[in-house]
C-alpha cells in the first residue's frame, strides 16, 4: 500500500482515492510501469449516482494510445504477410491439395521466398498481437482486430487492383462503425 498526495493505491489491484474522495479500480500488472496501469472501473462517490452498477471503463490516456499503436504495428505486419503470401500463392498458382502431390507442393510452397517472407510477417505480428493482449482484455482488443480487415481490403484494391463491390463497401463501413462503438462503448 503506497500514499501519496492525498492517493492511496493498494497493490495487487485495488482503489484510487484521491483528496476528492472518487475512487477508482486499477488493474496491476508488477510487470508495467505505474503510469501504464490502465483504469478499469470508476464508481462515484455515492454508489447511488451510478445505480451501484460496475462496468470496464479504460482510459483512452497515453497507455491506451502506446497500445493501440501496438495493435496497430501488429495488424500492419499481418496485413503485409498476407499480401506476401498471396504474391507467392499467384506466382504458384491454384494449390492443388492431394496425397500424391502434397509433399512436392509443401516443399514448392516453403522454398518460395514470397511465401516464406509472408510467414515472418505474420509471425512479427503475432508477437506484437502479444504485448497488446498482456495490457487489454481480450474483449477489447480482439474487435479492434477487425481494423485488419479494412487495411487489407484497401490493399487489395490497391496492390493487386481487385474489385470491390457497394455491399463490401457497406460491410467496411459497419465495421469501422463497429470498431468506433467497441472503442467507445464503456466511457
Amino acid at each position: 500500500m503506497i500514499e501519496a498526495d492525498g492517493i492511496l493505491v493498494v497493490g495487487g489491484g485495488g482503489y484510487i482515492s484521491t483528496k476528492s474522495n472518487r475512487k477508482a479500480l486499477i488493474l496491476y500488472n508488477r510487470g508495467m510501469e505505474p503510469e501504464a496501469h490502465f483504469v478499469i472501473a470508476e464508481a462515484e462517490e455515492q454508489a447511488g449516482e451510478t445505480g451501484g452498477k460496475g462496468g470496464r471503463a479504460i482510459s483512452m490516456d497515453s497507455a491506451w494510445w502506446g497500445t493501440f499503436a501496438l495493435l496497430m504495428i501488429a495488424m500492419c505486419l499481418t496485413v503485409t504477410g498476407e499480401l506476401l503470401l498471396k504474391t507467392g500463392m499467384n506466382r504458384h498458382g491454384q494449390l492443388d491439395v492431394s496425397a500424391s502431390t502434397l509433399l512436392p507442393t509443401a516443399v514448392k510452397l516453403f522454398t518460395n521466398p514470397w511465401v516464406l517472407g509472408g510467414f515472418m510477417f505474420v509471425f512479427s505480428g503475432a508477437l506484437f498481437w502479444l504485448a497488446v493482449l498482456s495490457r487489454w482484455p481480450l474483449s477489447l482488443a480482439y474487435p479492434l482486430l477487425s481494423i485488419s480487415y479494412i487495411i487489407g481490403i484497401i490493399a487489395a484494391v490497391v496492390i493487386f487492383k481487385e474489385k470491390v463491390n457497394a455491399v463490401q463497401i457497406v460491410g467496411v463501413l459497419v465495421i469501422v462503425l463497429g470498431v468506433f462503438l467497441i472503442s467507445r462503448s464503456d466511457q
